[in-house]
């Protein structure tokens, strides 16, 4: 069975050319990242924001480091491919999970990877009847409720696991998701936020969140 992205609407897209909105990064810290420290987003938006004559940027004393997956060592990040508020919450989502390095002059920012941190995002196309039957047990229960004129998100933290479950309606479609604490809550932050989000459903893999 194929692969199926899943886009949610959005009030606003987003574009390169749109200043990265900082005020949206530090609340994303604060509800989902709180591991993060604030110097972090300061030494970022210094390189960010630098200009071609800094005398830091001349010296060559900084630099963007964050981690992967199975990477034994944090990886260079450009200011390059930073230039949209979702690639800088993208980057403060991989810092919080595999670490890294910020610096900035005298600044600097050393963070430990999340121990177990593994990214869970799984969404499965459900009939309309499961949904149906699903529905009233999660809305009794429910820790996350959105909705808008398009859609609608229903989502229950499982205790004791590692687990976000959520019930999604798009655009007349059902869909079941399965995800790990954080990445779920980033995602329900980010679709209360209004910033892009798309989904890729699919019955055989799992597979993680894109732009």
């Amino acid at each position: 069975m194929g692969a199926r992205v899943i886009p949610f609407p959005v009030r606003g897209r987003r574009t390169a050319s749109v200043r990265i909105d900082w005020e949206a990064v530090e609340r994303a810290r604060q509800a989902v990242h709180g591991g993060v420290p604030r110097v972090a987003l300061r030494i970022l938006r210094l390189i960010i924001e630098a200009k071609p004559a800094s005398r830091v940027l001349a010296t060559g004393s900084w630099s963007i480091r964050a981690g992967l997956p199975g990477a034994a060592e944090p990886v260079t990040v450009s200011p390059a491919d930073l230039i949209s508020t979702d690639q800088v919450l993208k980057l403060l989502d991989r810092l919080a999970r595999y670490g890294g390095h910020l610096l900035w002059g005298r600044l600097e920012c050393r963070l430990a990877a999340t121990a177990g941190a593994v990214q869970l995002a799984m969404l499965q196309s459900i009939p309309r009847a499961t949904r149906q039957a699903l529905a009233p047990i999660l809305q009794a229960v429910a820790d996350h409720r959105l909705a808008s004129s398009c859609w609608s998100v229903l989502g229950k933290e499982v205790e004791g696991l590692d687990l976000l479950v959520l019930l999604i309606e798009n655009e007349g479609s059902d869909y079941l998701g399965l995800f790990d604490r954080k990445s779920g809550r980033q995602l329900i932050h980010r679709l209360r936020s209004g910033y892009s989000v798309h989904l890729r459903a699919t019955a055989t893999a799992v597979v993680t969140q894109t732009e």
